[in-house]
């Protein structure tokens, strides 16, 4: 694989396992919001990738997207939230198929759950 998760940035409340291709977020129980990045970063022009839910899709806010490599991971890891889309910094498209951005959110998709191969 090209682009695997990346060990060294994200939150403790990760698990990568199948050599960083697949991450589970709070394995034992929830305390707040969890982040991982890839290892590629994304340079001009235009990118597209799959992301498959294993398992189900719960909780506060489960999100994929973008991001600046501003946006701190580990910040919100006591509170319950959707941490992409809260600036400028990032998109994140949420399991309720909310798309967020600098605050915003607008209608954007079908909900997703386990099973769903979400497209970026």
């Amino acid at each position: 694989f090209d682009w695997v998760w990346d060990d060294l940035n994200k939150s403790s409340a990760t698990l990568l396992s199948c050599d960083n291709r697949k991450v589970n977020f709070h394995m034992e129980y929830s305390c707040g919001t969890a982040a991982i990045r890839g290892t590629k970063e994304l340079g001009e022009g235009q990118h597209f990738w799959e992301i498959k839910m294993t398992s189900p899709v719960y909780g506060t806010d489960m999100m994929v997207g973008i991001g600046t490599s501003d946006v701190d991971l580990d910040k919100y890891h006591h509170t319950f939230c959707s941490l992409l889309g809260r600036d400028e910094d990032s998109w994140g498209l949420s399991y309720t198929g909310l798309l967020h951005h600098k605050g915003d959110k607008m209608s954007f998709s079908s909900r997703f759950g386990q099973g769903s191969i979400i497209g970026v």
